[in-house]
């Protein structure tokens, strides 16, 4: 054994350190697969009698082949030069879920996401990467602009933006991307939103956008129409020089940006205190049918799929008649409570309560639910089940 295998001197030291690290297994995963490809690549385990790193796993810690390799692949990603104990500094704060979600990403693109970017984002970004992308156009963002940022309410946000003239790069985003991560397919290219601005990516060519090129293309505020008192016809209003608006009204404007910017912060407080962890996991949460008159919304073909963000939300699949929405019911449900546990684990030591089961437990959980989910998406794309 040469090399970084001498930190340990036999089988007992290694199997001493990979039992603490999975009493805080949600922080270190890097460490671990570490760990399992040092024990495989050296034959440690053979020590102890197994003829495998993964017999030696299984029977020692209960964590399959599957998950093993996990660990070993988010390693061979995530740590420094793809061989190390410790994480690579940019990818720190993402979490082993994103990272596993992360994982088959192409690296220019993987390099893109930010760390505050959700797992359903991460998702439904990987679902673009195995399409052929459409060859680069002199007016791709423009095209871009014309067809999606079309919404009313959007382009009226967009449009009184435009008019402060003193908007900053936050303010753009709150209205068009909040999480300041998104990325779609729109005519064969794939369209990323940061906090950069935009990156269009064309034929395998990136072509980034600012901001202010966005903005640029959005339209001003038109003149209001106003009524003829003499007849029902409408006339357009005369045209006159635009003033400069007085301070009176420039405060008047920021003072109404400023009560918008904090409703949305208060909404969004909100939305993240209902996906607080449970106090109980061994409890079942009621659901209670909300009684809705809403007509259905139609989604725009080229719109991703949604995914329900709380369990209350999955009612109406789990009643439905058809066994496939059904299925995507009990999916989504095990994602909510996957990323719920994942939470917990990290915010181990900061909780506000007790858990009465140790953490090396709900660590198994964790890695159980991955498996799981995984086995759901199998069978979804061989059932033909868009999640």
């Amino acid at each position: 054994m040469e090399g970084q295998l001498t930190i340990w001197q036999c089988f007992a030291d290694m199997d001493r350190e990979i039992k603490q690290k999975l009493e805080h297994i949600s922080n270190n995963f890097i460490e671990l697969g570490f760990l399992f490809k040092q024990a495989r690549d050296g034959e440690l385990y053979k020590e102890a009698g197994y003829s495998s790193v993964y017999e030696y796993v299984d029977k020692e810690y209960h964590i399959t082949r599957t998950q093993a390799l996990r660990f070993m692949q988010l390693n061979d990603q995530y740590s420094l030069e793809g061989n190390s104990k410790e994480i690579d500094p940019k990818y720190r704060g993402y979490g082993s879920s994103k990272l596993t979600e992360m994982l088959g990403i192409p690296e220019d693109i993987r390099e893109e996401i930010p760390a505050d970017a959700t797992v359903k984002e991460i998702r439904e970004a990987k679902a673009f990467m195995n399409e052929p992308e459409a060859a680069a156009a002199d007016n791709m963002l423009e095209q871009i602009v014309k067809e999606r940022y079309q919404d009313p309410e959007n382009i009226k946000e967009l449009k009184a933006l435009k008019k402060l003239k003193d908007w900053v790069a936050d303010d753009v985003l709150a209205v068009i991307a909040p999480s300041k991560f998104k990325i779609w397919r729109h005519m064969g290219w794939q369209v990323m939103i940061k906090d950069t601005g935009f990156t269009i990516m064309a034929a395998g060519n990136k072509t980034h956008y600012s901001f202010m090129d966005f903005m640029d293309l959005i339209p001003g505020i038109e003149e209001p129409k106003i009524e003829d008192e003499d007849s029902s016809k409408l006339v357009e209003k005369p045209n006159t020089e635009i003033k400069e608006p007085s301070k009176a009204e420039k405060d008047e404007l920021c003072q109404d940006e400023k009560s918008a910017k904090l409703v949305e912060n208060c909404n969004t407080e909100i939305e993240n205190a209902e996906s607080e962890i449970p106090t109980n996991f061994a409890e079942t949460e009621e659901i209670e049918k909300e009684e809705k008159n809403e007509e259905p919304k139609v989604e725009n073909e080229e719109e991703t799929t949604n995914f329900p963000q709380n369990l209350n939300e999955t009612t109406d699949m789990m009643l439905s008649e058809d066994w496939k929405e059904r299925f995507k019911a009990e999916y989504y449900q095990t994602k909510i409570r996957h990323e719920k546990l994942e939470k917990m684990l990290f915010d181990w030591d900061n909780l506000s309560f007790e858990p009465k089961c140790p953490k090396e437990l709900l660590s198994r959980q964790f890695e159980t639910m991955n498996q799981l989910l995984d086995i759901y998406e199998e069978r979804a794309k061989i059932e033909e089940i868009a999640l």
